[in-house]
């Protein structure tokens, strides 16, 4: 995972091994430092190297990877300089997602606190006309404060996903129409509230499965949950699950509307939500999709979305499966 470099004092790569040669995109024929761009980019440091002898250590961004350069004087040949090219990337990227993280999280945790601060300070001020008005301000103040209950949970799922799964590895039977059951029952009312009709569709099964029944769960509730919401009244939202070559496919339908293309890779981002005039009313914490993603991503699965703005959205999720067996 190291590149390394030897130079001499008139920037001549002496010797190159095979990683440093991808990075440079080597060529035999040309063995002049400076004849390449993130070599050129480090002149600084490699000059510095050889005029003083001192190591020197510098990070890096090149075509969207990272590495940490460093140079190493031989010791008793100050005409030569081992150039070391260590790519980061992946710890970097990690790095700045968590700075990413943090300041999305304070920022959404921030807003319902300023709001509910806001109130309860008008409530004690008495700053309010009459019972009516009073019961109004709590009803702002416990929607807030349910809406942190629900970004704190997220927070802790997000956390804790890994770690569970790694704990409870181990095979678990679903039976399908238990699974089904348990959701229609689990939607029934958010369905109701807009007249929507949910469509199950599934083959009466059971199976087996390397990580919680849990899991499968969060996953088709996360997404249906956005379908009921994203959808207009008297809707319908369609749940079809099939079983092909030891996979489970899920489908969620909706006629709601719909997401722009350019949004399809963005919604599975921590604390996405499209900022469209049209959804700017409906609550969310924009970490249901990201905690769809990292789960299926961690049973090896897969997750597709397909959308037209004012016609719908439908999510397909592949799910590997261990062994299929008719129910009697």
């Amino acid at each position: 995972s190291e590149g390394l470099i030897l130079l001499s004092s008139d920037k001549l790569i002496i010797d190159i091994n095979s990683f440093a040669k991808s990075i440079l995109n080597f060529n035999n024929n040309s063995l002049f430092f400076y004849d390449y761009k993130i070599l050129k980019e480090l002149e600084e440091i490699v000059e510095v190297s050889f005029n003083q002898m001192k190591n020197m250590s510098v990070e890096l961004e090149f075509e969207k990877r990272f590495y940490k350069c460093s140079t190493f004087c031989v010791e008793g040949n100050n005409s030569r300089v081992i150039l070391m090219l260590e790519d980061i990337s992946k710890a970097k990227k990690l790095d700045i997602s968590k700075k990413e993280f943090v300041s999305n999280a304070s920022h959404e945790l921030k807003t319902p606190l300023t709001i509910i601060s806001g109130f309860l300070e008008t409530i004690m001020l008495k700053n309010y006309n009459d019972e009516k008005q009073l019961f109004y301000y709590l009803d702002i103040v416990q929607n807030e404060v349910n809406r942190l209950k629900k970004l704190v949970t997220n927070l802790l799922s997000l956390s804790t996903i890994e770690n569970n799964y790694m704990k409870s590895n181990k095979i678990n039977l679903l039976k399908i129409d238990e699974f089904i059951l348990k959701l229609e029952r689990t939607f029934e009312f958010l369905a109701q509230e807009k007249n929507i009709k949910l469509n199950f569709n599934y083959k009466n099964e059971s199976m087996y499965i390397l990580f919680p029944k849990e899991w499968l769960e969060i996953i088709i509730s996360n997404i249906l949950d956005n379908a009921i919401k994203y959808s207009a009244k008297n809707k319908s939202v369609n749940i079809n699950l099939d079983i092909i070559h030891n996979t489970l496919i899920i489908e969620i339908q909706d006629f709601g509307i719909g997401i722009e293309e350019e949004d399809f890779t963005k919604i599975f981002e921590r604390f996405y939500r499209g900022d469209k005039s049209h959804s700017s009313t409906i609550e969310g914490t924009g970490l249901g999709l990201s905690i769809v993603k990292h789960m299926i991503d961690i049973v090896e699965g897969e997750i597709m979305v397909r959308s037209k703005i004012d016609e719908g959205t439908t999510f397909s999720i592949y799910v590997p499966i261990i062994e299929i067996l008719k129910v009697d």
